[in-house]
């Protein structure tokens, strides 16, 4: 499925530039603000329908307790120690940096260590909360195929229901809830995968229309995020999926990178941009300079650091995996 690596690679890519700027924007830069939002307006959608195809193309067969335990362990393994891992390393990042300049979200007691598990996505390492997602579905799931008779179609229908239930963003009910119906729209394609690939490549002019549609009506109305997610889906897998992607090293290489850049991009970023503020400007036109960099630091950082560092010792390789 080089697609979905592909595919991946141009999502996290996505996600490094919506990281640029934590709270406070750089004057004369609106024209970030409405880029910004119009990423945020799909990206994660886009994100989690992948997550969502990935989980059911590597989906083991589970008959019996014996075998959801294991599948558990394994799930809890690959991503638990990670996001704690990053919750110790942001918090003593932040604890550092502070003595020497203002930190955006700093950490200031014992509150805000336990928001990490309880309130993630309020918490100072809000920008891992997709790990913490991602487990609970990859837990759950399997527990709602059984319940559900394996019918993903029932589970679609539910799965639009709790979308417009209320919720509070204690442990993550909010973004379980938003993107659950995605995630499955993953599940269920990639178990027609065939028929979905050929849909998305003969009516690909149709998809990225509509989402072109989106990103224009972004600046006079506003667009629901399930609808500007839905039609992000198809537009941006059928475009990955042609021939000048297909020689897009870069998209390559990021998908390839994929989690690593996910738990490392804000850290990078952020030791990037308290330096740039500290010793420069980013106020009006130099915001342009500084924005390529503080990308680059994001999306190449976090694979310099993996390659040279953490790969080289097997407790963080074993954490922090490709």
């Amino acid at each position: 499925m080089t697609d979905i690596d592909r595919a991946k690679g141009l999502a996290i890519i996505l996600v490094v530039l919506g990281h640029l700027i934590a709270d406070e924007y750089p004057p004369h830069n609106e024209w970030y603000y409405h880029l910004e939002r119009i990423i945020y307006s799909f990206h994660m959608a886009f994100f989690m329908f992948l997550t969502g195809v990935v989980m059911f193309y590597t989906y083991p067969q589970i008959h019996t307790l014996r075998d959801y335990g294991a599948y558990v362990k394994k799930k809890f393994g690959r991503l638990v120690p990670a996001y704690l891992l990053m919750a110790l390393v942001i918090a003593l990042g932040k604890t550092v940096a502070g003595w020497y300049a203002k930190i955006e979200n700093p950490v200031n007691g014992l509150a805000d260590l336990v928001d990490v598990l309880v309130r993630p996505t309020q918490s100072y390492c809000g920008s891992v909360w997709y790990v913490y997602v991602v487990f609970i579905y990859f837990v759950t799931i399997p527990l709602l195929l059984v319940l559900f008779r394996r019918s993903l179609g029932a589970l679609l229908l539910l799965a639009i229901a709790v979308y417009f239930v209320p919720r509070s963003n204690y442990f993550a009910q909010s973004q379980i809830c938003e993107y659950l119906f995605v995630f499955l729209l993953g599940v269920y394609a990639c178990r027609h995968y065939d028929a979905y690939l050929d849909l998305i490549d003969r009516k690909s002019w149709l998809f990225i229309t509509a989402f072109g549609m989106c990103v224009c009506l972004h600046f006079v109305v506003h667009v629901p995020k399930l609808l500007f997610g839905l039609a992000a889906i198809p537009a941006l897998h059928s475009t990955v999926r042609t021939r000048w992607a297909q020689k897009a090293h870069l998209l390559k290489l990021a998908g390839d990178y994929v989690f690593p850049i996910y738990l490392l991009n804000t850290l990078t970023i952020g030791v990037c941009r308290v330096l740039v503020q500290k010793y420069w400007s980013w106020d009006g036109p130099r915001f342009l300079v500084v924005a390529p960099i503080l990308f680059a630091s994001g999306l190449f950082l976090p694979i310099v650091m993996y390659e040279l560092f953490i790969k080289r010792i097997p407790v963080l390789r074993s954490i922090i995996r490709k």
